[in-house]
């Protein structure tokens, strides 16, 4: 008789219930959201890639892959660049280089925020540093180079869930803090003609899955010869927003950064 009784009042709660996380009509939902701003968006500036994923938005989580020296980092800070042009504050998580090869690298005419003192394998630290930009400086994008930082291949036993797990907290985080949060994360090792694809992300494949967009970079080489060219290309492997796969964009490297290639041959 108590369960049943228990059962009426938890149905005749949960009838009138008015939280904030109630059920309603996707309508309602439409309605609110059309009420709001439009969500924060930007653009890369790199013409085309953004004609294919329509910039970039807060929430989102962007994964930057490709092979070792492929120019991964080159890349973000060319992003890094352009959104400073649009006065958009970004902060670096710089592991990959030490901070006084990262800022020799850096254009002369941008500046970024960093951590003064980095730390590794430590979600919890990243999240405050990056609210903590947020609330001092009005930073609306992070980037992180590069993931396997964040984790202690030597101690875990399952490093895909484990990698997974990093990347679905960076996630949270982007959405939680209406930032946008740009990864970078190695690809395996093929061979340096080959065009890398969305299953060559190092590790796990929860990497691609739990991200927005996935872009891949890569050095081109001269045709027959094992020698790199000036040029890159960078291809959107995924984008889930527009649904665009598989489109790729030249690009050359000039004044610290990559511009799109008007000739892309």
């Amino acid at each position: 008789m108590a369960d049943i009784l228990s059962l009426i009042e938890r149905e005749k709660k949960l009838s009138s219930y008015e939280g904030e996380d109630r059920v309603v009509k996707s309508t309602d939902i439409k309605n609110i959201l059309q009420s709001q701003k439009n969500p924060f968006s930007f653009r890369s500036k790199i013409p085309t890639l953004d004609d294919w994923i329509d910039g970039f938005e807060a929430g989102e989580l962007v994964i930057i892959s490709g092979l070792t020296g492929q120019g991964k980092s080159t890349l973000c800070q060319t992003f890094s660049f352009n959104f400073f042009t649009q006065d958009i504050a970004s902060l670096w998580f710089s592991y990959e280089l030490t901070y006084r090869q990262f800022l020799r690298k850096l254009s002369d005419e941008l500046f970024v925020y960093m951590p003064l003192v980095l730390k590794g394998k430590n979600i919890d630290w990243l999240r405050d540093r990056i609210q903590e930009s947020k609330l001092k400086y009005g930073v609306r994008v992070v980037f992180i180079d590069h993931l396997h930082y964040l984790i202690d291949m030597a101690k875990i036993k399952n490093p895909s869930l484990e990698i997974g797990s990093i990347v679905r907290n960076l996630k949270l985080i982007a959405v939680e803090l209406n930032m946008t949060i740009f990864l970078i994360a190695h690809s395996t090792k093929t061979m340096f003609a080959e065009e890398p694809e969305l299953d060559s992300i190092r590790d796990s494949s929860l990497i691609p899955q739990e991200s927005d967009i996935v872009l891949i970079i890569w050095r081109l080489m001269e045709e027959n010869k094992k020698i790199f060219t000036e040029f890159n290309r960078v291809k959107v492997a995924k984008s889930r927003r527009t649904g665009v796969m598989g489109k790729s964009v030249k690009l050359n490297y000039r004044d610290k950064i990559y511009w799109e290639q008007a000739n892309d041959k």
